[in-house]
């Protein structure tokens, strides 16, 4: 059985900073293969608060992704250019990285936990941690869910909010976020069907825009952000911060 200091569920925003104070301490464990998909994969493409305070490592992700054209100086974003930066980043803490990962087990020990990992390329793994920290977005959580679609329109689309569905600003003038909100047990074949119908009803708001991408995830909406423990597992979801850097920044005031 290995060993570690730390295991953190979720290659998460919030988790980034502390990947890098633990570097080789810790093991990341993604189930799917991107950094940040609770923002870049489920399309979440807030404006980032540029008028907030921001902590060291957030500041410094601002200046690259503002150095690359990927933020705009109002805070929109291109949020599918965001993934790679973060990966970037986190093969940079110096951590342990499964991806295409997911968790079995977590059991409670004495001197921590005993945890059972399975991937389809490695099997069933087995580690013993002293702190486990899941940075996702589990069901009995209270969120609202939406399901995105990347839309390139006319730069003369305005945003707006209709109580179904509300449409962003990406950061070119011609690309749009699209969130349709669906119920908490919507699966994604379901929301593909949703919004399908939806742009064939919306035709006059939407005008000529055109479907660029689907979210490959869903999107979640907290009233504030989560940190709890049970049974010693430390709760904090990444997804519950509105968008990558501020997720940063409040990883960075929790772990350092």
């Amino acid at each position: 059985m290995k060993q570690i200091d730390t295991i953190i569920f979720g290659a998460t925003a919030l988790a980034l900073p502390l990947a890098y104070s633990l570097g080789e301490r810790c093991l990341v464990v993604e189930r799917g293969f991107s950094a940040g998909a609770e923002f870049v994969d489920a399309l979440v493409a807030t404006p980032t608060g540029v008028c907030e305070p921001e902590t060291r490592l957030a500041a410094r992700l601002r200046d690259e992704l503002t150095e690359a054209g990927i933020l705009a100086p109002d805070g929109r974003i291109h949020i599918l250019a965001l993934g790679g930066l973060l990966a970037k980043h986190y093969l940079e803490t110096g951590c342990h990285l499964l991806l295409g990962t997911v968790p079995v087990s977590v059991n409670q020990i004495s001197d921590g936990f005993a945890v059972e990992l399975f991937s389809p390329e490695q099997g069933y793994i087995s580690y013993l941690a002293r702190t486990v920290i899941d940075t996702r977005v589990l069901g009995q959580m209270d969120f609202e869910k939406s399901f995105g679609l990347l839309l390139c329109g006319d730069s003369s689309l305005k945003k707006y909010d209709d109580g179904s569905a509300y449409l962003l600003r990406g950061r070119f003038d011609d690309e749009f976020i699209l969130r349709l909100r669906v119920g908490r047990n919507a699966t994604i074949p379901e929301s593909e069907l949703a919004a399908d119908e939806y742009l064939a009803h919306n035709r006059e708001k939407l005008g000529h825009a055109k479907v660029a991408g689907i979210a490959l995830a869903f999107g979640y909406s907290f009233a504030s952000p989560l940190d709890f423990t049970r049974d010693g597992v430390r709760y904090i979801p990444s997804a519950a911060y509105p968008d990558a850097l501020s997720a940063v920044s409040g990883g960075e005031r929790i772990w350092l």
